[in-house]
């Protein structure tokens, strides 16, 4: 029995350096070297494709009703909107935004935002 639970232990040691090893040799690790490079870092298409504004969220706002009346057009792929948040605000939960909180938006036109809603 005691040859078992040293042999266990070890293996759980060696199992763990391996994970530490790994994790420390990831790509991901690199920082981005530009703040501009930062804030497209999660953002996988052309940040031409849309215009980024920053919004601080009140009481009852809803994600999808704050892009719509940012947009010239209505939102035709809600998708792509909830994708396109969700790149710009990585750590960002969707269905539960903080109240108080500035995320940045997409805004689907070059028309002239008015941000006094």
């Amino acid at each position: 029995m005691q040859f078992n639970k040293k042999n266990i232990g070890w293996l759980t040691f060696t199992l763990i350096i391996i994970a530490c090893y790994k994790d420390l040799t990831s790509p991901y690790t690199t920082k981005p070297s530009t703040a501009h490079d930062s804030l497209y870092l999660y953002y996988e298409q052309s940040p031409q494709s849309f215009q980024v504004i920053s919004y601080q969220f009140q009481r009852g706002d809803q994600l999808l009703s704050i892009i719509e009346q940012l947009s010239a057009e209505p939102l035709t792929n809600i998708d792509q909107v909830l994708e396109d948040f969700q790149s710009l605000n990585p750590k960002a939960d969707v269905y539960q935004l903080a109240e108080g909180r500035v995320y940045l938006l997409p805004v689907y036109s070059a028309r002239q935002i008015n941000l006094d809603l």
